[in-house]
């Protein structure tokens, strides 16, 4: 599930389009309906689906905001993210950063933003949220406070890969030794931190999710100790397309060409989503494909903004004029 790349496209925001997997809402599902939540420390006598309700806003409130905060630094970089919400949490994906300095800023901007939302939703409990214990808006910014805090320095401090603080401890290795070297120490240090922290989680709390979680991440730990693909990507060839994205490509144009606009529009969102690391060449043809059947669907705003980033081209001006005629009319 770490390595998901696609899902339904929620919305976009600043160019960061954002998507849910499948799994993402079975996790919010099992949030929403957990006992353990809607009867938990903040809970309010009778609540029960609400109180899961708040949780499960919470939650998704924080992720975001710590997705957003990785995102906002690789977009410095010109990177080109893009989010996915999936079955155990969230996942900023962006073209290779040029350097581990640059890698090491857009990792720390995650929790580092999460902790700060944290700790103004703190002040905002303490002096705007009277009644804490019977308000359900107050067992939401508690929640809120709770998931913003403890998850963004698990995600920070722990050495574990995938998570941030794995990644980090990743790109401290490398200055100090080989890459290969880094690259199975970070790894070892990740499995036995993954085994320590999952018996201690399992024996406190019992969790289901928290047993599913570190097996996941354990196997995958494992498996990549096994091969030999870097963690880090540096590649010269960042230019070059990949050639699933020209398949996905051509399978979006085909479509165009039946006018199957709904068809190409989910084909170029799935390209966005597969981790950002489009070629120049392959992401205007996105922006075009994407600028033409956004209008053709109606959704004129969303085409608004991928217009801005469209080529010039004879599809991408009939859209327009098409786009400012139906503006004209709703005006």
């Amino acid at each position: 599930m770490f390595h998901e790349r696609s899902g339904l496209h929620l919305f976009t925001v600043r160019d960061v389009d954002v998507h849910v997997s499948i799994w993402y809402m079975l996790l919010m599902a099992f949030i929403i309906f957990s006992p353990a939540l809607s009867g938990g420390p903040f809970a309010s006598a009778g609540a029960g689906l609400a109180q899961g309700l708040a949780w499960g806003v919470a939650v998704t409130l924080a992720l975001l905001v710590h997705e957003f905060g990785h995102a906002i630094v690789s977009q410095y970089y010109n990177l080109s993210p893009s989010i996915l919400l999936h079955g155990f949490g969230g996942l900023c994906s962006h073209r290779p950063a040029q350097t581990d300095g640059d890698d090491a800023r857009i990792l720390l901007a995650g929790p580092g933003t999460g902790l700060l939302f944290g700790a103004l939703s703190f002040v905002g409990l303490r002096f705007a949220v009277p009644a804490v214990q019977v308000d359900l808006f107050g067992t939401f910014v508690s929640a809120l406070v709770w998931v913003s805090v403890v998850w963004n320095l698990i995600n920070l401090l722990l050495p574990i890969w995938p998570l941030d603080g794995g990644k980090l401890f990743h790109l401290l290795l490398r200055r100090f030794t080989s890459g290969n070297r880094a690259r199975e120490l970070a790894l070892k240090t990740s499995i036995v931190t993954t085994i320590i922290a999952g018996v201690w989680a399992l024996s406190n709390f019992m969790s289901f999710y928290i047993g599913l979680l570190g097996f996941f991440i354990l196997m995958g730990n494992i498996q990549m100790l096994q091969q030999s693909a870097p963690l880090v990507e540096r590649s010269a060839n960042q230019n070059e397309p990949v050639e699933f994205h020209v398949e996905l490509l051509e399978e979006a144009r085909e479509a165009m060409q039946q006018n199957n606009w709904r068809e190409a529009y989910r084909i170029c969102h799935q390209l966005r989503s597969t981790g950002g690391n489009l070629a120049p060449d392959v992401l205007e043809q996105v922006w075009e494909l994407l600028s033409v059947s956004a209008t053709r669907m109606g959704k004129y705003e969303e085409a608004e903004s991928y217009f801005e980033r469209a080529p010039d081209t004879v599809a991408v001006r009939e859209a327009r004029r098409d786009w400012e005629e139906a503006r004209d009319a709703e005006g």
